[in-house]
């Protein structure tokens, strides 16, 4: 198994949270009105079924 420093794994997630800032217009926002617009309900189970493999 693979030994990660606790140090490395907050340095990762901080420059995914500033890029994440800094580009959410082009990135957050368009992500956030395709699944707004989702209204199916085969759509949601696929997602859900994603993200349980996901975890």
């Amino acid at each position: 198994m693979l030994f990660l420093r606790d140090g490395e794994i907050k340095a990762t997630l901080t420059t995914m949270m500033n890029k994440l800032a800094f580009s959410h217009k082009l990135i957050l926002e368009p992500l956030f009105k395709s699944v707004s617009q989702i209204d199916e309900e085969s759509d949601r189970e696929r997602m859900d079924a994603i993200d349980k493999l996901m975890e």
